[in-house]
């Protein structure tokens, strides 16, 4: 069960979420979607640009910090080994890097403290226009 407007799931089910990035646009096509605390959640990311993304999910108020991070983290060598996801316990989940025309998977368990989490694209420079928030609901 797809939920792309970010609408509520019922309780007790996992969240299927298709997230796109938007081609020659640097943005993901979903800006928020709902999921509830504790309970399974499945990303699909769509990749039709012809760059390559991520995803990252960050703890609440956690947007800039990992961004920035990100982007200071582009003159390590190693950081395109870890798929440009930067080295910070704030980072709670990431996809690999995806190459153009591509897409990841990425499953996981919902925080279970409701707030708002957000999810960015971190190779360097992209997070600023590719952000969304994954609202987590009690």
């Amino acid at each position: 069960m797809s939920h792309p407007r970010g609408e509520e799931i019922p309780r007790g089910q996992s969240s299927n979420v298709v997230i796109r990035t938007v081609p020659e646009m640097m943005r993901y096509g979903l800006k928020e979607f709902s999921v509830p605390a504790g309970k399974k959640v499945k990303f699909l990311l769509l990749n039709p640009d012809n760059m390559p993304h991520n995803l990252v999910l960050t703890a609440v108020g956690a947007l800039e910090e990992v961004g920035l991070l990100a982007d200071k983290s582009a003159a390590d060598p190693k950081f395109v080994e870890r798929h440009y996801v930067p080295d910070s316990r704030k980072v709670l989940f990431a996809t690999e890097m995806v190459d153009d025309h591509s897409q990841a998977i990425l499953e996981f368990v919902a925080p279970d403290k409701p707030g708002d989490y957000p999810f960015l694209c971190t190779f360097p420079g992209h997070w600023r226009l590719m952000q969304g928030v994954m609202k987590v609901i009690p």
